[in-house]
């Protein structure tokens, strides 16, 4: 009898058996769904006076708005975390992520209760404390965005207005009570808090070299992540000047092997090459900046670590150059005589006639330049390892004087290069292993099993599927051998 084959690759995924929890003490985050029904999961509204709530339709979905019904007072959205989750400075560091619907031109900030500050000559205000980064702006664009706040030193007391521990202010009214002209309501659609920040990128792995010449044609560009700079929200020089998608936008990707961390930016931009490509102010005018750092053990760090926390500016004009600095200062530019010159690490390339007016900005920075001389501490990288991370894309648009009039950030929050809580945390994939290969072929009376990976086999197709002891690849099967399924795993 002529065996029977079966051919298969596995598809393997991971199943994660998650404990049911008793309370939210055990949970990473609480949060809640906004609308005529709150969906609320550790994490409750208030309405106290001044903080009455409509329920809204915006962009296809429910939420609710800071304007009040009619008889009550608004401007402020309260919210209390289940005190199991966060009570009396039992957590130092929180992330709030805010849903909101992007209309008008208003701005809105989160204020929280904070740990007391014995330097605050008024400490009724540390309940009201305003998350870092102040005031968000909208630019009407009709889009539900989101943004993450970091909360420091949180106390979470209950001290605010109907026991609540945090609030989103539409500043329709400013601290000294005057109403604010052009100010409106903000829209929301849900909230959520965690404990450690939301991990949502990954730099890829690039298992060969990239060359750097600004074509992006090299394989791991076509698979990398993209992070998308092309609103005004992430303008983190506020209000933001920032137009459209052509005045400036930008696909930005990240790969990384053991010699060296690689940067594209396909950048779309009115006005190109402005910059006075000066190693010294990479930063102003267009061109790129990254935010790394080794040790993201704590996210909500306010200040560099020295040795492991770097900033890498790159500029795109005429002479690109490229510049690294750290808590010391500047530690590195690629000035004439150093041992990279401009052309090894950095590219710069006009889009092709026909295409968008912008460029590309293709980058490789050795891991070795990054590296502080007077700590004298070696970084490294691993698979899976977790680093802080956040890029600017930059724009000037005056060629008689060079200026960074826009500078679009992956995390919408300012300060970056004085504050790393206000980086966002990525994970540094390993090499991907190849997935499993399997073919047959006939040789006169004999089938040839050709495979990668590791040959499993099965008496029925449905298993039990065991390794095939010894197996080498090609692996001949006889008419004579008993009918037999195969499979290929990694």
């Amino acid at each position: 009898m002529k065996p029977k084959l079966f051919c298969c690759a596995i598809l393997c995924a991971l199943a994660a058996n998650i404990p049911l929890v008793p309370a939210a003490f055990a949970q990473n985050s609480v949060s809640i769904t906004l609308g005529t029904n709150n969906v609320q999961n550790g994490l409750f509204l208030k309405e106290p006076d001044g903080g009455a709530t409509t329920v809204v339709t915006a962009g296809g979905s429910e939420a609710r708005s800071t304007a009040p019904p009619a008889g009550k007072t608004g401007q402020f959205m309260y919210f209390a975390t289940d005190p199991a989750f966060a009570n009396n400075g039992s957590v130092s560091n929180l992330w709030v992520t805010v849903e909101y619907f992007d209309e008008g031109t208003n701005s809105f900030r989160l204020e929280y209760d904070a740990q007391p500050d014995p330097n605050n000559i008024n400490p009724d205000t540390d309940a009201l404390t305003v998350a870092s980064g102040g005031r968000i702006f909208t630019y009407d664009s009709k889009q539900w965005l989101s943004h993450t706040f970091v909360l420091h030193d949180v106390y979470f007391g209950k001290r605010q207005p109907g026991g609540s521990d945090l609030r989103i202010d539409d500043w329709t009214i400013d601290d000294t009570g005057t109403p604010v002209d052009g100010e409106g309501p903000q829209i929301v659609r849900k909230v959520t808090v965690s404990k450690t920040e939301p991990t949502a990128f990954h730099i890829q792995y690039a298992s060969t070299p990239i060359k750097i010449d600004g074509n992006l044609d090299d394989p791991v560009w076509q698979s990398a992540q993209t992070f998308l700079l092309n609103r005004a929200a992430q303008d983190v020089i506020r209000p933001s000047a920032w137009k459209s998608t052509n005045d400036y936008s930008a696909v930005a990707r990240f790969a990384w092997d053991t010699n060296y961390l690689y940067a594209a930016f396909d950048t779309t931009d009115d006005v190109i090459r402005v910059s006075l490509d000066d190693p010294s102010q990479a930063w102003n005018g267009d061109g790129a900046e990254i935010f790394f750092g080794f040790d993201q053990s704590d996210p909500g760090r306010t200040k560099y670590i020295p040795s492991t926390d770097f900033h890498i500016m790159m500029s795109a004009g005429p002479n690109p150059t490229v510049e690294i600095a750290d808590l010391s200062g500047i530690i590195w530019t690629n000035t004439p005589g150093q041992p990279f010159p401009p052309s090894d690490l950095l590219a710069v390339k006009d889009h092709a006639a026909g295409q968008p007016s912008g460029y590309v900005l293709e980058a490789r920075i050795p891991w070795e330049l990054l590296f502080d001389p007077t700590e004298a501490v070696t970084n490294k990288i691993t698979p899976g390892q977790l680093v802080g991370f956040s890029i600017f894309g930059n724009d000037g648009d005056d060629p008689a004087a060079p200026t960074q009039e826009k500078a679009l950030s992956l995390t919408e929050r300012a300060g970056p290069s004085n504050n790393p809580s206000s980086w966002d945390t990525v994970q540094m994939d390993g090499p991907s292993a190849a997935p499993p290969t399997l073919g047959i072929a006939r040789a006169a009376a004999d089938l040839i099993i050709t495979y990668t990976g590791t040959l499993q086999s099965a008496a029925q197709v449905t298993g039990l599927y065991s390794d095939v002891s010894g197996a080498t690849s090609p692996l001949t099967v006889k008419p004579s051998d008993p009918a037999t399924f195969y499979r290929a795993r990694q």
